[in-house]
Parts: C-alpha cells; sequence; structure tokens
C-alpha cells in the first residue's frame, strides 16, 4: 500500500538535503555548484528556504 500524498500547505517547513557520500562529489564541477545555488535562490522568493552549510 502507497503512503498518501503530502498536503501542501503555504507556511510549511520543507527539508531538503544535499549531501555527499564518502570519496563522491557533491557536485560535478564548480559550475553545476552555481546552477544549484541559483535554483536555491531562485526559489527563495517562493518558498521560505533555510540553508546550512557543513563543510570539511
Amino acid at each position: 500500500m502507497s503512503r498518501m500524498a503530502r498536503q501542501k500547505k503555504e507556511d510549511a517547513i520543507i527539508h531538503i538535503m544535499a549531501r555527499r557520500i564518502s570519496e563522491v562529489d557533491l557536485f560535478k564541477d564548480n559550475e553545476d555548484k552555481l546552477n544549484y545555488l541559483s535554483l536555491v535562490k531562485k526559489y527563495q522568493k517562493t518558498y521560505k528556504i533555510y540553508m546550512t552549510i557543513l563543510s570539511q
């Protein structure tokens, strides 16, 4: 049995996580990373986006 579809609400907080695994790079190159960040910036205008960056 599949689960019910998520209810969409304007004030909802949705958690999106981008995380690399071991030795696999998260982005192919710098252009790929900039494209990802531009998408985040684009959707900040529509949705509340909170971003935390952890790096080692």
